[in-house]
């Protein structure tokens, strides 16, 4: 995290990186469109449970739990009851969720997802080896 061009350094007790005032304050009530929680391929540094409860400490008003793989609409919910914060569902459209799929389109949104993302990982740029 940077403010002001510093890096603020890692808190060494905690293993987290300190807040500066000034960036939670410009957070507060924010939404984040674009978060991320284990289970997943590619490792995550918490669970969508511990995701929530950070984000909702953090004083984010909501955020979209997105993944490459799979909706993330049913976990989101669960997540958010737990956690009494607002994590709202997504679909990727990446060929393991059926890629440009109107009827996978329709069921996300029909379960509740939040927002519907073009491909990622399966996109052009992805497939011929841009990482």
């Amino acid at each position: 995290m940077t403010v002001s061009g510093e890096l603020i350094p890692p808190d060494s007790e905690a293993g987290a990186t300190m807040r500066d005032d000034t960036v939670i304050d410009l957070l507060e009530g924010v939404v984040d469109l674009h978060v991320h929680a284990g289970p997943d391929r590619i490792p995550r540094r918490g669970d969508d449970h511990t995701l929530a409860l950070e984000l909702k400490d953090g004083g984010f008003l909501a955020a979209v739990h997105r993944h490459h793989w799979c909706d993330t609409v049913a976990r989101a919910a669960a997540a958010s009851e737990s956690a009494r914060f607002k994590l709202l569902g997504a679909l990727v459209l990446n060929s393991a969720t059926g890629g440009l799929s109107a009827s996978a389109v329709e069921s996300a949104l029909t379960d509740g997802a939040a927002l519907i993302s073009l491909p990622t990982l399966s996109a052009g740029i992805f497939s011929r080896g841009y990482r």
